[in-house]
């Protein structure tokens, strides 16, 4: 192991005990994200972002702006929230639900369940597909970020949009520097929303 040190270099580490091997899972992937929200959000957490379990681009995007709001990512059947993720979102005592993605990945039925149970929902992290969705997420975390009063990173990383594993290992990393994830097609040219993200943000 080592740690990292940007004055002296690296400093390298005595092997430790044996590690630690642990297992965060549940039945099904919405009772596993909330598993992970129990996990790691033991104190709780005022926002939770929301995205379909049906599909994989829109909750890969959402990561750096999860991070952004110090919130957790859950996952949703379409058409309705699975009772372990209503569970979850109580037990955070969350106030406030970010969809991402439109109505074809998270139907209106979803944000009328979460507001009958007194949930402030905000819809506005949604484009015609999911490459407009990462761009509006993008633009997104560039403004809150400044209205914050924190700098932007300057970078965004790229990957595409019709296979999961590129965007996935990245997006620890991304979320890390709240930096966006755009998703491109494999050829070019760009997708047009994706384009005036490079046009217009400091990237």
């Amino acid at each position: 192991a080592f740690e990292r040190d940007t004055y002296e270099g690296d400093i390298i580490l005595a092997k430790s005990s044996e590690p630690l091997v642990d297992r965060t899972a549940g039945d099904t992937r919405y009772e596993t994200a909330a598993a992970v929200s129990e996990a790691y959000f033991a104190a709780g957490a005022d926002s939770v972002v929301l995205c379909t379990g049906e599909n994989y681009p829109d909750a890969l995007a959402a990561a750096p702006w999860a991070r952004f709001l110090k919130a957790p990512v859950l996952l949703t059947r379409r058409t309705a929230v699975p009772e372990s993720v209503m569970n979850e979102i109580d037990r955070l005592g969350a106030q406030n639900v970010w969809i991402i993605g439109g109505e074809t990945a998270v139907s209106s039925s979803v944000q009328t369940q979460l507001q009958t149970a007194g949930l402030t929902v905000n819809r506005e992290l949604q484009g015609a597909d999911r490459y407009a969705t990462s761009a509006r997420i993008a633009n997104f975390l560039y403004d809150a970020l400044a209205a914050d009063g924190r700098p932007f990173s300057n970078m965004a990383f790229v990957a595409r949009g019709d296979s999961f594993a590129d965007a996935l290992s990245v997006a620890p990393v991304a979320a890390a520097t709240y930096s966006p994830i755009l998703l491109v097609r494999t050829q070019a040219p760009l997708p047009p929303a994706i384009d005036d993200v490079f046009e217009f943000l400091p990237i």
